[in-house]
């Protein structure tokens, strides 16, 4: 199966601190498994934060539609 990972900034920012290469790779097949296009905004570990805020959650989708209408 074919699958598209759109990474943003912030996402490509923090990866390296916490996923090499490999385990990206391995991250990335794990998902590819599970649906066909993916859009990676940012990356934390859970011990930083257990959840987004409701005000976080309506920034990231505002972002995620702003990303849309910037790839018609």
């Amino acid at each position: 199966m074919k699958a598209v990972f759109v990474e943003l900034p912030a996402f490509t920012r923090y990866r390296a601190d916490y996923l090499d290469d490999e385990g990206f790779r391995g991250l990335q097949e794990a998902m590819r498994d599970g649906g066909s296009q993916f859009w990676l905004f940012t990356l934390y570990d859970k011990d930083e934060m257990a959840d987004l805020s409701p005000d976080e959650k309506k920034a990231l989708k505002g972002m995620l539609k702003a990303e849309l209408r910037a790839r018609r």
